[in-house]
């Protein structure tokens, strides 16, 4: 129901969502995106555990961008919920990833010992944290550019050329992720 790929307008079912529970909007969401961040980062991180496992690096070209991508939304949740002092920063979460192959290895058997998998992962975050304030900076230009406003098309350079999350986009932005955008840059691909 809030998966912004399948819902015309995720407002509108905020709104609905807001009405059917009796309480005002933003209480509604106050409630609910925590939970959807905390299933993202779950979600994320298992991910980039099975692309490196399998062979698959964080890189600028091809599915190597995808676990980039990922991998920094997860940076970019755990940071703005203020999570990432809580989990321990860097340590905590490569704890976190070591929780999924216990959990997984029921699914796919004892994960073989990746011994640079933890270097992958720091290197990444210390990519993440040193391109943020860049990519900030960036994005910050485009919006005064376009007087305030992103169209689409801006939304997706910034996501694709300059591999900036669209939560991040949104938080710079102050608008709401568009409603279409990720079906949008599927049927452009």
């Amino acid at each position: 129901m809030l998966n912004i790929d399948e819902v015309e307008d995720i407002e509108k079912v905020w709104r609905d969502i807001s009405e059917k529970v009796n309480l005002p909007l933003e209480h509604v969401k106050q409630a609910i995106i925590p939970v959807k961040d905390l299933y993202v980062v779950l979600d994320h991180t298992r991910t980039v555990l099975m692309i490196i496992q399998d062979g698959g690096l964080p890189s600028n070209t091809g599915g190597g961008s995808n676990c980039r991508n990922v991998l920094r939304r997860v940076f970019a949740i755990l940071k703005k919920n203020g999570w990432w002092e809580k989990i321990g920063g860097i340590e905590g979460l490569l704890k976190l990833f070591e929780c999924h192959k216990v959990d997984l290895a029921e699914l796919y058997g004892q994960f073989s010992e990746y011994k640079s998998f933890a270097d992958i992962i720091k290197i990444e975050y210390e990519r993440w944290a040193s391109t943020e304030t860049a990519q900030k900076k960036k994005l910050e230009q485009l919006i005064a550019k376009n007087k305030g406003k992103l169209s689409l098309d801006n939304w997706m350079m910034a996501m694709q050329s300059w591999g900036i999350p669209a939560d991040l986009i949104s938080q710079v932005s102050k608008e709401p992720v568009p409603d279409n955008l990720y079906a949008t840059i599927a049927e452009r691909a």
